[in-house]
């Protein structure tokens, strides 16, 4: 079938590509030409431009999606949590995602009821969000994922860290997050400059760094944990936006 390529596409400059709806047993082979004397070999464009893709690149990848919002306890619920998950989930059934590959972990693990505010429409949700639950999907994705699979994450809800400058009624400091001494340079936060004691050994001359943390529905999710939950999800072809 003949079609207009996607924006995202290596072909997005062709005018038209040729999809392949069954693509058990394609070979992509060399043709056999055999021209005039003079005439130099050439072959057809739609070859050389095949012939770039590794065989497994010409099968469809799967659709994988996590959506979190962890709610942080029943009076920070707020129901505009729900709402963008429902809203997301539905933007990708409608990209192409199965719902059997849409994981959604949500608060308490189960649907609000009907309260103000909340938008029309049905999710299932798959457990709490909590560490140990997305710690087992990612482990479960990374099972079955290959090379050519999309994998869509979306986090939502209030995080915390190390907050540089006087926001509200918070002052500079640490809120919600996690002093260490390892993580990346730019993170380093001199004691000195905010006149804090952030590792609580009565001085302020350390030069700490800090974990940033999503707000799940009972404790924190740090960024470096997050990182080493996702990382048992070593095969795919794309992370990012679901178009």
């Amino acid at each position: 079938m003949l079609k207009q390529p996607d924006k995202t596409s290596p072909l997005k400059n062709s005018r038209a590509v040729l999809k392949i709806s069954g693509p058990e047993g394609l070979r992509i082979t060399t043709p056999r030409v055999l021209p005039p004397a003079k005439i130099k070999p050439r072959k057809p464009e739609i070859l050389r431009r095949l012939e770039k893709f590794r065989p497994g690149d010409l099968i469809p990848g799967r659709k994988f999606a996590v959506l979190i919002a962890g709610g942080g306890g029943p009076e920070n619920n707020h129901i505009r949590y729900w709402n963008d998950l429902l809203t997301m989930y539905t933007v990708l059934l409608g990209r192409g995602f199965a719902a059997a590959d849409i994981f959604v972990y949500y608060a308490d693990g189960a649907p609000p009821g009907d309260v103000e505010g909340k938008i029309d429409g049905t999710m299932p949700v798959n457990g709490v969000a909590n560490r140990t639950n997305i710690q087992r999907c990612f482990r479960n994705i990374g099972n079955v994922s290959g090379d050519n699979d999309f994998i869509y994450i979306l986090t939502n809800d209030h995080g915390g860290g190390f907050l540089e400058v006087r926001t509200g009624t918070l002052e500079p400091g640490l809120h919600k997050g996690r002093i260490t001494t390892t993580g990346e340079p730019d993170d380093s936060i001199s004691e000195a400059q905010y006149g804090l004691d952030l590792n609580g050994d009565g001085d302020r001359t350390d030069v700490m760094r800090a974990d940033e943390s999503l707000i799940l529905w009972s404790g924190r999710y740090y960024d470096n944990d997050f990182a080493s939950d996702l990382n048992q999800i070593s095969r795919y072809g794309t992370h990012g936006d679901p178009r």
